[in-house]
C-alpha cells in the first residue's frame, strides 16, 4: 500500500487491509512511517533554524550600524557643547537679534574663521548676511 494511500484511509479500512498481513510487517509499516515523518519534521526545523540564525546575523549588523550613528551624533554633540561660551556665533547672533527684532527661524552666519568653526561642528559653515 502506498504512503499516500495510508495517510488518506480511515482507521477502519486500514485495518481491513491488514487483516492477512503478520503483525511484525504492521509494526514495521508504522515504525517507518515514524521514522519518515520524524526526519520530514527535522529537515523543516533545520530549515526554520537556519532562516532565524540569517535574521539574527541580519539584526546584529542593523545595532552595529545604528550605534555607530549613535556615536557619531554624540561626537558632533559633544563638539558643539565644547565651542566656547563667547563663540563668534553667539556674539553675532546677539548682535543681530539687537538691531531686528525678527530674526528668520533659519539663519546662516558669516564667521572669520568658518574653517576652525566647520572642524568644531562637523560640517561647513555657509555665509551670507540679511
Amino acid at each position: 500500500i502506498p504512503l499516500t494511500q495510508l495517510v488518506t484511509m480511515s482507521v477502519r479500512e486500514l485495518n481491513r487491509q491488514l487483516r492477512g498481513v503478520s503483525k511484525e510487517e504492521v509494526i514495521r509499516g508504522y515504525a517507518q512511517s515514524c521514522r519518515f515523518k520524524r526526519v520530514q519534521q527535522r529537515h523543516v526545523l533545520e530549515s526554520e533554524k537556519n532562516q532565524l540564525l540569517q535574521q539574527v546575523e541580519h539584526l546584529k549588523q542593523e545595532i552595529s550600524r545604528l550605534v555607530r550613528e549613535r556615536d557619531a551624533y554624540k561626537e558632533k554633540y559633544e563638539n558643539l557643547a565644547t565651542l566656547p561660551k563667547s563663540s563668534p556665533c553667539e556674539l553675532l547672533l546677539g548682535a543681530l537679534l539687537e538691531r531686528r527684532p525678527a530674526v528668520p527661524p533659519c539663519i546662516t552666519f558669516w564667521f572669520s574663521n568658518s574653517k576652525l568653526l566647520s572642524d568644531k561642528l562637523g560640517f561647513w559653515v555657509d555665509y551670507f548676511f540679511f
